[in-house]
């Protein structure tokens, strides 16, 4: 028995088969692509970033917010997906190394709300937390 339709089916079962299946086909397509575009912009704003993140010392504010923008061109650009989330996790990342700490905070609090199924990230998020407040002696807040 072929799950075809056959032409004796009415033509509207056709129509309403072909719809069906061309709408399954947008539904995955867009995920795809969504996903691809997040990875392509994540990783062109990484690329930007990576000097400020190995810099011992702070940048000029023109590159940190450079390399900001870049990120939340991500967070915009590719909604509610792994990268998005990742390039939110990275505008803490740039704000804790120039020693942004309550700005950095405020990025992480971003991942545990907005990305809260993606369990490594928010992992990372409350460590970096952490991490802040340990780096203002603020140990109290650190160990919470």
């Amino acid at each position: 028995m072929s799950t075809y339709p056959s032409q004796d089916t009415p033509r509207t079962e056709r129509m309403a088969l072909f719809l069906a299946l061309l709408a399954g086909l947008a539904v995955l397509s867009s995920g795809c692509s969504s996903s691809y575009s997040g990875e392509r912009l994540y990783w062109n704003a990484h690329r930007s970033s990576r000097p400020i993140l190995e810099s011992a010392t702070p940048v000029s504010a023109e590159i940190l917010t450079e390399a900001i923008r870049a990120f939340e061109g991500v967070v915009a650009g590719a909604p509610g997906t792994m990268w998005a989330g990742r390039a939110q996790f990275a505008i803490g990342s740039l704000h804790a190394s120039q020693g942004e700490y309550d700005t950095a905070r405020a990025a992480y609090a971003l991942v545990l709300q907005n990305y809260h199924q993606f369990q490594d990230l928010g992992l990372s998020a409350r460590v970096s937390t952490a991490k802040t407040y340990e780096a203002e002696q603020r140990w109290e807040e650190a160990v919470k």
